[in-house]
């Protein structure tokens, strides 16, 4: 009987001790969770202070951002503080912006900045040590820049890059982002998104200062949309003969810059910023408006929504209506992410180099092909230097002379030019107006002598000039 009342006794009391293990283990860790509760809201409390001293740009790129997450550990125990913020108006919703609409629903005149804070015993499913507050930034003005593609029925532009106020962030799907408690009354703007061009073909909105009102939202509206581009094919007989030709010119008075011209060619060179010139000399029957990977991947052609005025040559003073030749009818209408053909008419310069003197010519010449030049006289005085127009061409067309006695290049736009070229010890140069398909003819005499050799009274031809030396 005693060892059975040993035994009893004994499983008592192991049942007390485990049960006061227990009570000791669940205090402990109720102790030890009031600690993390307690030290978490200490690290909230701090990190709310450390936002409400933050500068109204460090706000704004947290805004834009979505918020910033960083660890810290206090007695062995990493804790995980996650801040956000959103821009709030007077009645405590959260301020919106749609570029399509072109406004914001309201002004923004607060930023809520919140803290939370989480440690690995807290688990998934209990709620965070949460500290929130509202921040009155320390100017009152905010900015909206607003991105559309600039179309008949304006779309807004996502994932457009935009920097204002050193922070750079990226549009909503509704094309626009905000800045608020910008701490100036200027500030500057840029925007950019790859394949995406300005109205005049920049392959960017280049940083632009912007004037900010005090306490209102100032609005920037910015024309984005993806670049196209222009195939011209060289026409001659009313557009029914394929024949060669270089460089050709787009014109659209929307394009906000003078000159209203971009241009094409069958050669372009580009620099460092994607800025480009055209490269005459490469013939071809037909040339294209500029496409680079790095910042024009599917052309620079803004798809304005008036169509495009496309003709041969490198300014505007080129176009063949001036003579009353027709252009396609219509236009050309450049389509975002799209080439566009199109047909452009040239003049036929026919030229013909005599062995003798005009007097006794003995036939074309048809032994040596000379180096030719011929430029293009009503080009030659560049407008104000923009980004990517035609009049930044190089005006000087190199070309040849045949060994038919012809030139190896016939078919020139509409204008004035000049054509130069030496055979080794004479220069001969003429200059001529191309007015009509058929154009002009060029009768040019080897052995004729130093001076004007006129060729008679013919609307066709001209006079051509002979000069000792061998430079155009």
């Amino acid at each position: 009987m005693t060892l059975i009342e040993v035994l009893i006794s004994s499983v008592i009391v192991g049942i007390v001790t485990l049960g006061t293990f227990a009570g000791f283990d669940a205090l402990g860790k109720s102790d030890a969770d009031q600690r993390h509760h307690n030290q978490a809201t200490v690290l909230a409390a701090q990190s709310q202070e450390a936002l409400r001293s933050d500068p109204a740009t460090a706000l704004n790129e947290l805004v834009n951002k979505g918020g910033h997450v960083y660890t810290q550990t206090v007695q062995g125990t990493k804790y995980t503080i996650t801040q956000t913020a959103q821009f709030e108006t007077g009645s405590g919703t959260a301020a919106t912006c749609n570029a399509a609409a072109g406004h914001s629903n309201e002004a923004s005149n607060y930023i809520r900045v919140s803290s939370s804070v989480r440690w690995s015993s807290l688990g998934k499913t209990r709620p965070a040590v949460t500290a929130t507050s509202l921040i009155t930034p320390p100017v009152g003005s905010a900015l909206e820049v607003d991105v559309t593609n600039g179309g008949k029925v304006e779309t807004a532009v996502p994932g457009v890059t935009v920097i204002a106020e050193g922070v750079e962030t990226t549009t909503s799907e509704k094309g626009c982002v905000i800045y608020n408690g910008i701490p100036s009354t200027t500030t500057e703007v840029e925007a950019f998104k790859l394949g995406y061009v300005t109205k005049s073909g920049a392959f960017k909105f280049f940083a632009k200062e912007v004037s900010i009102a005090p306490n209102v939202i100032t609005h920037e509206s910015i024309y984005l949309a993806q670049g196209g581009s222009i195939t011209a094919n060289f026409k001659y007989n009313k557009g029914a003969t394929a024949v060669t030709g270089d460089t050709f010119v787009a014109v659209n008075n929307e394009i906000g810059v003078n000159p209203e011209t971009m241009a094409g060619a069958t050669k372009l060179a580009f620099n460092s910023e994607s800025a480009y010139t055209t490269v005459p000399g490469t013939y071809a029957s037909s040339a294209k408006t500029a496409i680079e990977p790095t910042h024009y991947p599917t052309g620079n052609l803004f798809p304005q929504p008036s169509a495009w005025t496309v003709y041969a040559g490198d300014c505007a003073s080129n176009n063949p209506e001036k003579y009353g030749v027709s252009l396609e009818k219509g236009g050309s209408t450049v389509t975002a992410g799209a080439n566009t053909t199109t047909s452009v008419p040239m003049s036929l310069v026919t030229l013909n180099v005599y062995k003798n003197t005009k007097a006794t010519p003995e036939g074309l010449f048809t032994t040596t092909s000379y180096p030719a030049t011929v430029t293009n006289l009503s080009c030659t005085t560049p407008l104000a230097a923009t980004p990517n127009d035609a009049y930044k061409a190089n005006y000087e067309h190199p070309n040849s002379t045949s060994t038919t006695g012809h030139l190896t290049n016939a078919y020139q736009p509409f204008g004035k030019f000049k054509l130069c070229f030496s055979n080794g010890t004479k220069t001969f140069t003429s200059t001529y107006t191309n007015s009509t398909e058929a154009g002009s003819t060029v009768n040019v005499y080897l052995k004729a002598s130093n001076g004007t050799v006129t060729e008679g009274s013919g609307p066709s031809l001209v006079e051509t000039t002979v000069a000792t030396g061998t430079t155009c």
